[in-house]
């Protein structure tokens, strides 16, 4: 067998990524198909949202409600389309990366900078669900590609490309910001950056960009920046605890501290299985990136870290772990230069060894979680809720009371959602009974049509809550409804003994008038 080198044919390396790509989305959309019989609240909340074609929710903006309603509607309403197209998310992102690698390195190097981000959870534990932090990888790092090429060669096309891909990734996530404002300090330091702003190309890829997210902007005046309020509100910004010197330097810490977390398995497999010595300067120099890639990799990479961490020491901001997904999109390529990696057919064979490990240890974790934590942990999980039983159930009771459809559903939103989207007549659903967050719904068509108002007991009341008899004295009462979990029957086999609490809510009927 020949040995591998850093030159060695592009084509090989292109075939096992192909492999690694094909695995990925066969083992990850197969796993929730099989394993769940819910599926996850972001999907859900989604799904509803993209039944009303707005240019903005109260949580996200427009694009990942599109995106899941659309598919979920060119599917037939199959979820495990959803968790397939989840998966070309990720695989789009390593494409864009891998595009990247092969600018600045050799076709090796560029395999092992992709296919190390294995190492990544990101790619994988999350990864079913076609939320905002799924739909914003792709866009994100194909931002990142595009952008090497605009700045560079400062043609029409690739500052198109940047305008469409940014523009896509901001409607994904507000998060993109952090990498919006990295390539415009970029752009600022580099001369070849700063020859941009006297290109009339960068201004039309800037056209591009303010044409995706303008309409989200008008939106958001509209509706008083209410998923802004939304993503502050989760980072506890204003939350009205004391500012002190500490707050704001422990929260930025934990970020740090969880970023490590998270990136440090990436760079472990690299060094554990191509460096001879673990010490600094034993393996030589085999990789020598031009300035400009240099310069380009480090700021595009530590940029979005530092933004965030900014952000959280100036305002005290709790970084939810869940926004970090895009920002380890490049770690594979930096690792690959820091790491300096010597290549030998040995050194490939112990790499996969690695590799499959790791991707066999991922799915196992998966499988753990999703049908025996919930045991062990004695919650009810969002992925083993019984939205489908609860759904079906009232819909049925809703028809033999009142013999016409069920229009809407009120109240708790992991309810309202399963219920809007599991029931037969398909209802409308009215989120938290806020109608700030239901833009779409006019309020006296719910009470005109009537409908559900569903709510949890998590103790021994089962009454009416003081809130709704106030504001619907028409409501009436029925009575508490019990549901098991919606549990894999694979994992109840051989779990004798153990069980879950059951799921009850309160439930009352709006007659329709």
């Amino acid at each position: 067998m020949e040995e591998v080198t850093a030159n060695s044919n592009e084509r090989t390396f292109r075939h096992w990524l192909a492999v690694i790509m094909s695995a990925h989305i066969l083992c990850w959309t197969l796993l929730p198909a099989l394993i769940l019989r819910n599926t996850y609240i972001d999907i859900l909340e989604n799904l509803v949202w993209g039944r009303h074609w707005q240019w903005g929710y109260d949580k996200n903006p427009y694009l990942g409600a599109w995106v899941t309603s659309f598919v979920y509607w060119l599917s037939g309403e199959s979820v495990s389309a959803i968790y397939l197209t989840s998966q070309i998310a990720i695989v789009v992102c390593w494409l864009a990366v891998w595009r990247l690698a092969l600018r600045m390195l050799a076709p090796a190097y560029a395999f092992i900078a992709v296919s190390a981000l294995v190492g990544c959870r990101f790619f994988y534990f999350g990864s079913p669900q076609l939320n905002d932090n799924v739909l914003e990888l792709p866009f994100w790092a194909l931002t990142c590609l595009y952008f090497y090429d605009a700045v560079k060669t400062q043609r029409l096309k690739p500052w198109l490309l940047v305008g469409l891909f940014a523009g896509l990734a901001s409607m994904s996530k507000y998060y993109t910001l952090m990498l919006l404002l990295t390539m415009l300090a970029f752009l600022i330091i580099q001369k070849q950056g700063r020859d941009s702003f006297r290109n009339r190309n960068f201004y039309l890829g800037l056209l591009v960009f303010l044409a995706i997210t303008i309409p989200n902007f008008i939106w958001l005046i509209r509706h008083d920046f209410i998923s802004i309020h939304y993503a502050f509100a989760r980072a506890d910004v204003g939350d009205g605890n004391a500012i002190t010197l500490i707050s704001h330097m422990r929260k930025p810490l934990s970020f740090l501290m969880s970023a490590l977390g998270v990136g440090i398995p990436v760079i472990a497999i690299i060094a554990l299985c191509f460096r001879k010595s673990l010490w600094p300067g034993k393996n030589g120099k085999n990789i020598t990136l031009a300035s400009f890639d240099w310069h380009y990799i480090v700021t595009l990479f530590f940029g979005p870290f530092l933004f965030t961490l900014f952000f959280s020491a100036i305002t005290g901001a709790k970084i939810v772990y869940m926004w970090q997904t895009p920002l380890f999109n490049l770690l594979g390529i930096l690792a690959v230069v820091l790491v300096q990696p010597v290549l030998s057919n040995r050194r490939f064979f112990c790499y996969g060894l690695c590799f499959g490990l790791l991707f066999l240890l991922w799915g196992g974790v998966y499988v753990w979680e999703a049908t025996v934590r919930p045991y062990y942990r004695q919650k009810v999980y969002y992925e083993i809720f019984p939205g489908q039983a609860m759904a079906v159930s009232l819909n049925r009771q809703w028809r033999e009371c009142y013999h016409v459809p069920l229009k809407y559903v009120a109240g708790l939103r992991k309810l309202s959602a399963n219920i809007a989207i599991y029931a037969p007549d398909k209802p409308t659903a009215y989120f938290d009974l806020e109608i700030r967050c239901n833009q779409w719904l006019d309020e006296s068509d719910f009470y005109r049509q009537g409908g559900l108002l569903v709510w949890e007991i998590p103790g021994g009341d089962a009454g009416l809550p003081p809130d709704i008899a106030k504001r619907f004295p028409q409501a009436e009462l029925q009575p508490v409804q019990e549901f098991s979990c919606a549990i894999n029957p694979w994992a109840t086999r051989w779990l004798k003994g153990k069980t879950i609490p059951t799921v009850k809510i309160g439930v009352a009927f709006m007659p329709p008038q």
